[in-house]
């Protein structure tokens, strides 16, 4: 993972975590003067261990930083 950002899908307590192949992240609104990023985001997320993958849709944030 290095550098890089990195999207991770955490199924449940259990520490079942799985890390996300390539996908997208879409801005849609950026207000700089009020700090506040508004997006969408999907990836297939794999398991570290095993071969198991989930496809994460529709994902969506809305940060004020």
């Amino acid at each position: 993972m290095g550098n890089n950002n990195v999207g991770l899908y955490v199924l449940d307590n259990s520490g079942n975590t799985f890390g996300a192949n390539p996908g997208t992240v879409t801005i849609a609104t950026h207000d700089i003067s009020n700090s506040h990023i508004i997006g969408t985001f999907e990836f297939t997320a794999t398991s570290f261990i095993g071969s198991t993958s989930y496809s994460i849709t529709q994902g969506t944030f809305d940060v004020y930083y």
